[in-house]
């Protein structure tokens, strides 16, 4: 469970920028705006959230393309 609300907003960022409805839409259309007050934002720290998350898309045990997969994530979250 994530229980710190940092932790959250990263959490949200990667099932948002994941998936709308149970579909894949990550795409270059497709972006989750992280406004970093604190100046925080750790892309690891998403990408190990969504591969506890998400592992059919960003594990490499079921995708062959899954660093790509894990590019078009963090490209698709814009840190402002």
């Amino acid at each position: 469970m994530i229980t710190h609300s940092k932790q959250f907003t990263i959490y949200l960022s990667g099932v948002v920028g994941s998936y709308e409805h149970g579909v894949d839409v990550l795409s270059h259309k497709n972006s989750v705006i992280y406004i970093d007050t604190e100046l925080k934002f750790d892309p690891n720290r998403l990408v190990q959230i969504a591969l506890e998350r998400y592992p059919e898309i960003y594990s490499s045990e079921f995708r062959s393309d899954s660093a790509h997969q894990v590019d078009r994530l963090l490209t698709a979250v814009k840190v402002g």
